[in-house]
């Protein structure tokens, strides 16, 4: 019977930490901000989080879902993997985009090794365990790797460099060397960035 307390008490813990995340940064709050913010005690937040990382995990997962969730509802039902791949990064650009100046998370986030390795190791397995065909897998994952890092390393020094970046720039930078990478017909991949643009703000 205890074990539906504990979860809830697990769920409030992570709803806290994602407020303050979002209002101080994910850095700058303590174990004792989000225990003060649920009236407990820093031990009990240990006790269900030991690592703070493991909050961020959480957060990616969801994270992840969600962009994934809206990649295959936006992509017409016809759409092959490489279509829902760039709508994806699409999306997840304009979330950070979007909040990449007012909100301390995503700009902790943009430098934080840790977040920019969550993110990646999501997509490359994502791609990886979908891709049809009888290319190399590990180097089908690397070339995502080598993008996704290109593509969140530019946002993180444009912002610190006060430049605004638009997503369909960051995608032509990242997703087309990576498609043209795997032998994808540089047309196609133009073709595909150019529809995926449109059916994101349609």
């Amino acid at each position: 019977m205890a074990a539906p307390r504990k979860d809830e008490e697990r769920a409030r813990l992570y709803a806290a930490a994602l407020r303050l995340f979002g209002e101080k940064g994910y850095i700058a709050t303590s174990y004792q901000d989000i225990a003060d913010a649920c009236g407990t005690s820093k031990s009990v937040v240990q006790h269900y989080y030991p690592r703070k990382e493991m909050l961020l995990a959480l957060y990616l997962d969801e994270h992840f879902a969600w962009v994934s969730d809206m990649a295959h509802r936006l992509c017409p039902p016809h759409a092959d993997i490489v279509q829902v791949l760039c709508m994806m990064g699409f999306i997840h650009l304009d979330k950070l985009l979007a909040e990449e100046k007012g909100s301390p998370l995503v700009q902790d986030l943009l430098g934080f090794r840790t977040f920019i390795e969550g993110v990646v190791m999501r997509e490359r397995d994502w791609l990886v365990e979908r891709w049809p065909g009888n290319i190399d897998k590990r180097y089908l994952g690397d070339c995502l790797a080598v993008a996704l890092n290109g593509a969140y390393g530019l946002l993180s020094i444009a912002a610190m460099e006060g430049r605004a970046l638009t997503s369909e720039y960051v995608m032509r930078l990242c997703f087309v060397p990576f498609a043209i990478s795997i032998g994808m017909n540089p047309e196609h991949v133009e073709t595909i960035i150019e529809e995926c643009s449109l059916l994101q703000v349609a």
